[in-house]
């Protein structure tokens, strides 16, 4: 069985929240032809129609339907699933000045958060992100902070357990599928395909994975199909 993992198309961000796939409609002009291109390379993927399911917020949703009319799928055939939504509890404003130090906006007061505590070894957020450490705050960095801040960056979902999540419907899945979603799950399908050198999926890009009881092997992504 072949699963199809497509991060969604370039983005307004206009529609970031849970919308209806008739209402969908939050993709930059400039990133369609892309994601049409996409599309007819995957066509040769599937050897029946495939299932279309997608994270319910408009950019991913506005990428399936875009997909679903390349390959003459009616849209009514694009299944919304929450378990594909972006990482739960995300705050990139935290995130950025966990990482970076500066103010930071919490319950009407101006807290001052130093990196030096919190991103002792300088990373950038990405890698900082990545590697969980949200959940890993160094006790001389809790000790600067309101201890309902620290609640808060304790309740972000980190990477693990947010492509846990989403690897969790891939293996749901019974038959040949398209899946549209957010940057993390086709970030951690690359990384265990082994590529280093590239640091996310772009854009429209896709991932294709071969599944078999529950085990989901990623077996290249369209910029090398």
């Amino acid at each position: 069985m072949k699963i199809v993992v497509m991060r969604h198309g370039l983005t307004d961000y206009k529609q970031n929240y849970p919308v209806s796939i008739e209402d969908a409609d939050d993709l930059q002009a400039r990133g369609i032809p892309k994601i049409k291109s996409s599309a007819l390379k995957m066509n040769g993927c599937f050897n029946h129609q495939p299932n279309i399911v997608s994270s319910p917020y408009g950019r991913t949703i506005h990428t399936a339907k875009i997909v679903a009319d390349v390959l003459t799928i009616p849209h009514h055939y694009i299944v919304l699933n929450h378990e594909l939504e972006e990482v739960r509890n995300f705050d990139f404003e935290l995130l950025r000045v966990l990482t970076q130090g500066g103010i930071y906006r919490f319950k009407d007061e101006s807290i001052t958060i130093n990196s030096r505590y919190t991103n002792p070894n300088y990373l950038p957020h990405t890698t900082y992100f990545n590697s969980d450490l949200t959940r890993q705050l160094p006790v001389s960095a809790k000790k600067r902070l309101p201890q309902e801040l620290v609640e808060k960056i304790e309740r972000m979902e980190t990477c693990t357990e947010a492509c846990q999540r989403l690897e969790n419907v891939l293996q749901t899945l019974d038959k040949d599928s398209l899946v549209v979603t957010h940057q993390g799950l086709t970030q951690r399908l690359l990384e265990k395909m082994g590529y280093t050198h590239k640091q996310y999926v772009d854009r429209g890009e896709f991932i294709i994975v071969e599944a078999s009881n529950r085990i989901l092997k990623p077996l290249c992504w369209s910029e090398k199909y």
